[in-house]
């Protein structure tokens, strides 16, 4: 576990571990948030990049 300076780092950082697991061979990566609206604000930030 690390510290971050604010969300977007947070996401970055969850980018990187991310695609780390995927370059692993992992299919699957569950993320638990407090809510959907949580759970949707991450999502769109993380594929923020994939249009």
């Amino acid at each position: 576990m690390e510290q971050v300076e604010n969300y977007g780092d947070l996401c970055d950082r969850m980018e990187e571990v991310l695609r780390d697991f995927l370059q692993a061979g992992h299919q699957t990566v569950a993320i638990l948030t407090k809510d959907i609206v949580s759970a949707q604000d991450l999502y769109d930030q993380l594929t923020r990049g994939d249009h």
